[in-house]
């Protein structure tokens, strides 16, 4: 474990090139502010309040996918880029904590988003947190961390075998954007669109959000939780496995960068 949390700390601090002030105090606390209030005011003047407090709570929630999905993605691409990768692949240790190392570190600017996308809500939108199970509200937030993270760690690994990591991010949070409900409900969606939701983070851990404010208990909303939290064990899988089929292509070939799109 304490190779893990050493190898944690290097990744993040070595290949996370927001964390200087003016880029880790931008995406992680302005960045997710200026959502909310784009929404909001969208919500406000285009529909109804109603619509703005929908918006309110998805974007809020959807801070923190964003924040790991460009956070790790970034970490997997300049990993190959600065050089460090080949040591990695041609090395001897434990590839399961190798590989869940990238996201340790990253996890708690997405809980960091989340509060500062509440505590801004709650101060300067007038989001009513008076019915709110606190109980429910921090453990939806905590599995919608566990599912982002393996999310954005399984696409990560894309970012090692495709040039613009920056495409990898996009299409990412935008899915996560258009097919989880953050801002269109999931059921009115067209045709089978409405369905893509389901293997995607975040769709059932935004229902559970918005159900806390309500306050909903956990058995409540039991079935959202157990569905987030297999979404992001499948996720961490999946993503495991496109780590070791680089890993195997690079030593059969003997070198990561032919496989390069």
């Amino acid at each position: 474990m304490t190779n893990f949390f050493i190898q944690s700390w290097l990744t993040y601090r070595a290949l996370f090139f927001w964390l200087n002030w003016p880029a880790y105090t931008g995406n992680v606390f302005l960045v997710p502010v200026l959502y909310i209030t784009m929404l909001m005011l969208t919500g406000r003047f285009a529909n109804s309040p109603l619509d703005s407090d929908y918006y309110i709570k998805g974007m809020a929630a959807y801070s923190t996918p964003l924040i790991l999905i460009w956070g790790i993605t970034q970490c997997n691409y300049y990993e190959r880029v600065i050089g460090t990768l080949g040591h990695v692949l041609g090395s001897t240790g434990n590839r399961w904590l190798i590989y869940w190392s990238r996201g340790t570190l990253h996890f708690p600017n997405g809980m960091f988003t989340v509060i500062t996308s509440l505590v801004f809500a709650g101060v300067f939108v007038g989001l009513d947190f008076s019915a709110t199970n606190w109980l429910t509200l921090v453990t939806s937030i905590l599995l919608i961390g566990f599912s982002s993270t393996a999310f954005a760690l399984c696409i990560g690994v894309l970012a090692i075998v495709v040039r613009d990591w920056l495409v990898i991010s996009a299409a990412g949070s935008g899915m996560l954007i258009v097919f989880t409900g953050v801002v269109i409900p999931v059921d009115e969606l067209p045709l089978f669109l409405s369905y893509a939701g389901d293997v995607l983070p975040l769709t059932h851990g935004v229902s559970a959000f918005r159900e806390a404010f309500v306050g909903a208990d956990l058995s409540s909303v039991g079935t959202d939780l157990i569905w987030e939290l297999a979404v992001g064990v499948c996720y961490g899988l999946l993503g495991y496995l496109l780590f070791r089929i680089v890993e195997i292509d690079a030593r059969r070939r003997g070198a990561y960068e032919t496989s390069i799109l």
